[in-house]
């Protein structure tokens, strides 16, 4: 599923984020560049959510035909020979490789959309006149068979080096070198699909009588289309109703031998000759994964499929078509592009929501089904739940862009505020024109698992589920999940969780949750303390569950809940696994149960399942807000670029900080700086009472490494600290894991002058 890439991720405005990991097999990180590399955030955002993500590698134009030549001859020689087997150079698919490997994505998107007049004997240089026409078209087939033997090279190489890797080539030149688009698997690309893991084909396969502009295809002006959706025939009357294109692709997969879903039909959500933007699920319609009634109350019927299939291109659609950036003090807001795109991706929820939450409820009589509805859930899958598997799991549902941060509960920073208002600072210094709608931040980096069973529990018919997004009240990370509380006792589903690799006591496993209750009006009153709520009274707690449905039992006196001070609780819960149960039938569902009035709202802050605390110091689990004392990793160093100098702007300081990855299971590490080196010895809460967030760890190669320009100590609220770092002195920076269950944490000083 490609996006436009080059979105840029900017520590002071915010951008474009991709939410719904879970309803992707593959990512494309897409750009038009020679070679698109995923950023280090969006690949570790697909890594915790279970989705491949590979980068791109593109020829265009004619002035890339010298960079192609070069591909397939490698660095070492200026030409192929002419006669003989069609050879080619390993050398740049080595390369490829292992950049993708490094970098931890898992694969490429070749497309070569230039024809494959490389020049004489793979030169890239113009042909001699006396080369005649027969002889051209000759070489355009041996660069062709060139071609075809380097992308099965890169293929089985990779497959080799990586169980995930794959090859996915776009429908783009023929197996003669010629540069031409076939809409569907033909006999001119299927040599290409052969020696790749998928093939993705052109999104022009719906074409009008008469070509029309993006977005300008109608029901009116297609008349095979519509009869297409109402289930007509168009080539025949037992041909089910499906497009020639896709019928073609379905024919020709089954005669080479491939599985019907190694075809992507391509889908341009920009609208260029098929349905697209909202009107996308047209074209997923037409594909057959789920195929509407022609009856006038336009239920859905049993889905009608060949098998095939979906590749949608640009989904960043709903962010390009009206983007904010354009016009920011007149254009729409960030949470109004946010709203569409879930509209886009998974519908709106089934009941009104509060003002102050994001993604409120559809207000069109008939919305049009999201994409979601097209497909069954993923997140279940052996496979994905394999590449999702974690020490422990952890989620508190954060989005990759946001204006605020918080930490156990408290707002560390918002972006929000004219200067003077935050209690920290970062390296850009945010807008304070209060228009601006896209004040704040983008880093994809710090974008966690979403509620895709609350998703799909939210869409079916009669549900009282409601849910929204708050950014105005978190635990941890710029948002929490909100739940409306519309009767007195019941269960949410929220997530898919992985066990393989969360280590067991006895078969024992903890899940911990932070949540609070809200009033309606948003006003913040916590209703726990206001109240005096009960854990017998009004509470929440998880509950694990089997794939199958089968409640796990819990550990007789686990359950423990308690004030963690801001009006938010922690509930944690010990389950235990029958010893019968093999690990691959360890595949459990997370789910809440709450007990209410019935009116409020719930927000749920952070969802942790992993190994119950054991007796040793390191890894017990500190009541957050109580005295425990912390384990000092002395690993961790830290680089002095720049130091502060005395005098105006002079508080300014360069570092880049390393540690040792003390905690596997964290899903990133945050930075904290503090004015002088604390005693050995002292409480958790005395270390975090003099401490102030900088930042996360999620924009460098490496997970235990952090990089801060020009960090303002004096902007930080540590204006002693940069007095004292000016003349020499000690400033402390502290990294600390996301995760409760972790005492751990590494620390270092600035060294002081020479």
């Amino acid at each position: 599923m490609p996006t436009s890439g080059g979105y840029s991720e900017r520590p002071d405005r915010r951008g474009y984020s991709f939410e719904h990991w879970h309803l992707a097999d593959t990512f494309i990180y897409f750009a038009h560049h020679r070679i698109s590399l995923p950023p280090v955030g969006w690949v570790e955002a697909a890594n915790r959510h279970g989705t491949k993500i590979i980068g791109t590698l593109i020829f265009e134009w004619s002035e890339s035909i010298p960079s192609l030549s070069h591909l397939l001859r490698g660095p070492s020689r200026s030409r192929l020979p002419h006669r003989g087997p069609a050879s080619f150079s390993p050398y740049y698919a080595d390369l490829l490789i292992s950049l993708a490997l490094a970098c931890g994505f898992t694969g490429w998107l070749i497309n070569v959309e230039v024809g494959l007049n490389l020049g004489f004997s793979c030169s890239g240089e113009a042909w001699p006149p006396w080369i005649g026409e027969a002889a051209r078209r000759n070489e355009m087939k041996r660069n062709a068979d060139r071609l075809r033997s380097w992308v099965e090279y890169l293929r089985r190489e990779g497959e080799r080096r990586c169980p995930d890797w794959q090859v996915i080539w776009y429908d783009s030149v023929t197996a003669n070198g010629d540069l031409a688009w076939q809409d569907a698997l033909t006999p001119h690309n299927a040599p290409f699909l052969q020696v790749a893991s998928s093939i993705f084909t052109n999104y022009t396969w719906a074409k009008p009588p008469v070509q029309l502009p993006p977005g300008m295809l109608k029901e009116a002006l297609q008349p095979h289309q519509q009869r297409q959706l109402e289930g007509y025939g168009l080539t025949g009357p037992h041909d089910g109703g499906f497009h020639p294109a896709l019928q073609i692709s379905a024919a020709m997969a089954d005669y080479i031998g491939r599985k019907r879903h190694d075809v992507l039909v391509g889908i341009d959500v920009f609208g260029r000759n098929c349905y697209g933007g909202m009107e996308s699920w047209k074209s997923l319609d037409m594909i057959a994964s789920r195929r509407l009634s022609s009856q006038a109350s336009g239920s859905p019927l049993p889905a009608s499929s060949l098998g095939l299939s979906v590749a949608l291109f640009a989904p960043g659609w709903t962010w390009e078509h009206d983007e904010p950036k354009r016009d920011p003090l007149k254009g729409r807001s960030w949470a109004h592009w946010f709203e569409e795109d879930c509209r886009f991706w998974i519908g709106s929820p089934s009941s009104p929501h509060p003002s102050t939450s994001l993604v409120p409820a559809s207000t069109a009589a008939t919305p049009p089904p999201p994409i979601s509805s097209f497909f069954p859930p993923l997140t279940q899958r052996p496979d994905r739940l394999a590449r999702m598997a974690r020490p422990a799991y952890y989620t508190n549902f954060g989005l990759g862009s946001g204006v605020r941060w918080f930490v156990a509960g408290r707002c560390v920073y918002d972006w929000s505020k004219t200067e003077g208002g935050s209690s920290s600072d970062l390296a850009v210094e945010a807008d304070q024109n209060e228009n601006d709608k896209l004040l704040g931040w983008a880093d994809q980096g710090v974008s966690m698992p979403k509620p895709d069973l609350l998703y799909h529990a939210a869409t079916e018919p009669g549900t009282s589920v409601s849910w929204s997004l708050n950014e105005q009240f978190a635990w941890s990370g710029n948002v929490s999940l909100q739940l409306t509380l519309g009767q007195a006792a019941w269960e949410v589903p929220i997530s898919t969780v992985a066990l393989s690799a969360i280590p067991r006591q006895d078969g024992v496993l903890r899940a911990c949750v932070h949540y609070r209750f809200l009033d309606l009006d948003g006003a913040g009153s916590t209703r726990g303390e206001k109240d005096g709520m009960t854990d017998e009274g009004n509470e929440a707690r998880p509950r694990l569950l089997t794939a199958e449905g089968s409640v796990l039992e819990e550990v007789e006196a686990s359950r423990h809940t308690s004030s963690v001070g801001g009006g938010w609780r922690r509930a944690e819960t010990s389950f235990r696994l029958a010893p019968t149960r093999t690990e691959t039938d360890g595949l459990l569902v997370l789910r809440l149960h709450l007990q209410g009035r019935g009116t409020g709202a719930l927000l749920l802050g952070s969802v942790e399942v992993g190994p119950p605390p054991s007796s040793s110091g390191s890894s017990a689990a500190p009541d957050v807000g109580e005295p425990s004392t912390a384990l000092v990793d002395p690993t961790c160093t830290c680089t002095l670029v720049q130091r502060p100098r005395d005098g105006a702007g002079g508080s300014k300081v360069t570092f880049r900080l390393a540690w040792n990855d003390f905690d596997p299971a964290t899903p990133y590490y945050q930075v904290f700086a503090a004015a002088a080196a604390a005693a050995d010895g002292e409480t958790h809460a005395q270390q975090q009472s003099d401490e102030v967030w900088i930042g996360t760890a999620t924009r460098e190669a490496r997970r235990t490494e952090a990089a801060f320009v020009d960090l303002d100590l004096e902007r930080l609220g540590l204006a002693a600290a940069a007095a004292a770092a000016a003349k020499g002195a000690a400033v402390e920076m502290r990294v600390r894991s996301m995760l409760d269950s972790c005492q751990v944490f590494a620390r270092c000083a600035f060294p002081p002058s020479e």
